[in-house]
């Protein structure tokens, strides 16, 4: 009867094992809620590994609109009321490694995540000053960034499905590189056209980004290149399965 036990006891422990593990929910797709604000829609998909490392894998976009807090900007005077809007839409995916810092966990506590960022900007409805006046300029862009950090945050579960996450703070860095295409409505005079060539040096002054500026009687056309960054925060709720 003992031997029976002894045989059956590591067989009833690892079955209980098996069962715990084959219940542990290791996936959550989660939405960002303060995207929202700026108009963005973000989702990520998180697969946890094991009770340190989980994958994660974020899409970001938004749809083509107004730059944020353009009545903001004119109450301000930097942008004039005339003018119009400045459209642009955007794309972000980003994949990280998250490592648990916690007892806890599994998808669960303080977390530690080296990311990766691809993003891409499209732009129109800019506006070029120069010789003390403005053209209006049809225009066309589109700016690509690749940059890498790392991100600080904490992750609640609460019940069997629900998912809070915080990323408290991030920071990337990286480079971008990109073409803006303008049309005039008229042609460019050839005084016009030395003046907009001779602006790129004073641009460049006060901008990150280094400029190959080409103007013809019908178009003028940038292609920059700079090193490029930015700060990632915010809350997401979601559901594990």
């Amino acid at each position: 009867m003992k031997r029976l036990k002894l045989f059956t006891l590591p067989i009833l422990f690892a079955a209980f094992s098996g069962t715990s593990q084959a219940q542990q929910l290791n996936n959550n797709v989660k939405v960002d809620m303060t995207s929202a604000i700026l108009k963005n829609v973000s989702v990520k998909y998180e697969r946890v590994l094991n009770k340190t490392i989980s994958i994660n894998v974020g899409l970001k976009y938004r749809p083509t609109s107004d730059i944020p807090f353009s009545n903001t900007l004119v109450n301000m005077e930097v942008m004039d009321a005339s003018e119009e809007p400045v459209k642009f839409n955007s794309f972000a995916f980003t994949p990280e490694v998250r490592f648990y810092l916690n007892k806890n966990g599994y998808g669960e506590g303080f977390y530690l995540s080296p990311f990766y960022r691809f993003a891409t900007f499209n732009t129109n409805n800019l506006q070029i000053d120069y010789d003390g006046t403005y053209q209006t300029v049809r225009t066309s862009g589109k700016v690509t960034g690749h940059t890498g950090g790392v991100a600080l945050g904490v992750q609640w579960h609460f019940g069997e499905h629900v998912v809070l996450d915080w990323t408290i703070i991030g920071f990337h860095l990286g480079k971008a590189k990109g073409t803006l295409d303008g049309h005039p409505n008229t042609p460019f005079t050839a005084s016009e056209i030395y003046s907009l060539e001779g602006e790129v040096t004073e641009i460049e002054d006060s901008s990150i980004f280094t400029y190959d500026r080409t103007v013809t009687s019908d178009r003028i056309r940038d292609q920059i290149t700079g090193p490029w960054g930015g700060i990632r925060a915010g809350i997401a709720i979601g559901y594990k399965f």
